[in-house]
């Protein structure tokens, strides 16, 4: 089985890890880490390849919303 670090994003996911680091101001290595986590789970488990991408992109920016929410300060 794979890793995360083996992922080899195509031009899709290129851009949509970088979309997604950009928008929320998380760096990219940490977007490109979490999203092939999810990608290679997501993967793994599905029947219908279609949407793996999509819900990998959901799962990981509620993941990063998550973190930040934890890290940052309360006032």
């Amino acid at each position: 089985m794979a890793t995360s670090r083996s992922l080899d994003p195509t031009a899709e996911h290129v851009g949509v890890i970088a979309r997604l680091s950009h928008k929320l101001h998380v760096p990219l290595h940490e977007v490109r880490e979490i999203y092939g986590e999810q990608l290679e789970r997501l993967a793994a488990d599905a029947r219908v390849q279609s949407f793996v991408s999509v819900l990998a992109l959901r799962n990981t920016r509620d993941i990063l919303r998550a973190e930040e929410r934890r890290v940052a300060p309360s006032s």
